[in-house]
């Protein structure tokens, strides 16, 4: 806890200093955050839009590596994306998903989506998510900082700095680091 204090008056030290003092603390945690090698933002972003010929900045929030006794390997993140519509900002929370190790390349990302359910695989906002409503998007779309049921996790994390820079506010949970098999 005492990291993430120091965190958060880091940012506001940065914004009241000179400006060409080099990168904020922000974008030094964003540069920090732990992607799995190999993902493709543009890919990420094209899938949580649905192909829409807009040019978003995209952050991917917190992501999960998980496998099953079959075994089928699943990688999943939630994304955050902003982006500008007819002059209006847009915002969005999207959870996708991958089965990279199955099928024909590219191994597509896919969107969370459960037809028979009552489960949520994206959000729009016409405003920047709070913390609570990017907690309150992990619910509905099943996000759980556990693995599934009958699922191992292998590597997992909340991207503190892009969860920072994008909500505003820093997450309050978080992988067992215990849980993580390959960590």
């Amino acid at each position: 806890m005492p990291r993430l204090v120091w965190v958060i008056v880091g940012v506001c030290l940065a914004t009241a200093s000179a400006p060409d003092v080099g990168p904020s603390v922000t974008d030094r945690l964003v540069r920090e955050d732990r992607l799995p090698e190999g993902w493709d933002m543009t890919a990420v972003a094209q899938t949580a839009l649905r192909e829409k010929e807009v040019s978003a900045t995209t952050r991917i929030l917190v992501w999960a590596i998980q496998e099953d006794g079959r075994p089928l390997y699943v990688e999943s993140c939630v994304v955050w994306l902003r982006w500008e519509e007819s002059g209006q900002k847009r915002w969005m929370l999207a959870h996708l998903y991958r089965h990279p190790k199955e099928g024909p390349r590219p191994r597509q990302w896919n969107l969370s989506q459960v037809d028979d359910a009552k489960q949520i695989a994206r959000r729009q906002f016409d405003h920047a998510p709070t913390n609570p409503e990017v907690y309150q998007f992990l619910k509905e779309t099943w996000w759980e900082f556990v693995p599934d049921k009958g699922w191992r996790l292998l590597d997992a994390e909340v991207c503190r700095g892009a969860w920072l820079e994008a909500i505003g506010q820093a997450p309050t949970k978080f992988y067992d680091e215990r849980l993580v098999r390959d960590k």
